[in-house]
């Protein structure tokens, strides 16, 4: 059978009108008719009973009409679904990540993207989270990966995790034994962290306030693999967000344990314009980042 066959078909059945129908598929009357009989030969069966007044559909038809409805949504399926493949193929994504995503659930996700898109180029850009906001708002940015509430009601948010703390400590330090760590646990530890303006170190100075706890801040690091590194010599401890401490790269000669706090959670947040929304790439790039966190390694 011939698929635009069946597609006039189907419409001429819906209108119960040659005439309509000829309107609606821009063809002449008269070819259109040819078409359904020619369609009507090919099935063996009449399909429609003309008169003039009205077209009433045969069993035969009302079977076939059926069936073509179906098909036609499955056809359009396919056909959105290849538009999407071919854009994919020669297109390029755009995303924003804060900093404590970068080493292993950003490469993570970009490798599943990666094998249901080989020939897509992304790329990233990593920094704090009111700066990528205001990049996805103007649109340099087509997805951004942030930590902070967004108030833009030009964009779109989607909850990746709400993720906790953890304190990091050295391989074989004392605190390792145990499966939840209070602030006042590592309140005489010398600790590492980032500088006064970060929103990491700015969360851990406001929960150490609301549990009347002091750290002994030691050293200030601006990067997590540093921090990191300095605790893994053995000479500090820290706390970083989940985020920052997935993955078995960077974990040699270190140990988590989560931090007790109802400060030290965040929200990970996927946000686009929300003219993006049917966005197909960043529609998979935000399930594979989710699959990611789920997974926890």
């Amino acid at each position: 059978m011939n698929f635009t066959r069946l597609r006039y078909f189907h419409s001429v059945a819906k209108m119960r009108s040659f005439r309509r129908a000829a309107e609606v598929l821009n063809i002449s009357q008269p070819s259109l008719s040819r078409q359904v009989k020619i369609l009507e030969h090919e099935c063996g069966v009449e399909l429609l009973k003309r008169d003039s007044t009205r077209i009433v559909l045969t069993p035969a038809g009302e079977l076939l009409v059926s069936q073509i409805g179906k098909l036609l949504e499955e056809v359009n399926d396919l056909r959105a679904a290849m538009v999407n493949l071919g854009a994919a193929q020669h297109s390029r994504l755009s995303v924003g990540a804060i900093q404590s995503t970068l080493d292993h659930p950003i490469p993570a996700a970009i490798a599943v993207l990666h094998k249901q898109h080989p020939n897509l180029m992304i790329s990233v850009r990593g920094s704090k989270s009111s700066d990528i906001i205001e990049a996805v708002s103007r649109g340099t940015l087509e997805v951004g990966i942030v930590a902070t509430p967004v108030i833009d009601p030009r964009i779109e948010v989607e909850l990746i995790l709400k993720e906790r703390y953890v304190a990091v400590l050295p391989a074989g330090h004392r605190l390792t034994k145990l499966k939840l760590i209070q602030l006042a646990d590592i309140a005489v530890e010398r600790f590492v962290t980032f500088p006064r303006g970060y929103l990491i170190r700015q969360m851990i100075d406001l929960s150490s306030l609301e549990d009347n706890t002091s750290l002994a801040v030691a050293t200030e690091l601006e990067s997590i693999e540093a921090i990191k590194a300095l605790v893994r010599f053995g000479n500090a401890v820290s706390i970083l967000p989940q985020s920052a401490v997935m993955g078995e790269i960077g974990s040699v000669g270190l140990h988590y344990v989560p931090v007790v706090s109802k400060r030290l959670e965040r929200e990970i947040l996927a946000v686009r314009l929300a003219s993006n929304r049917s966005n197909t790439l960043i529609n998979q790039f935000v399930v594979a980042l989710r699959q990611v966190y789920d997974a926890g390694v």
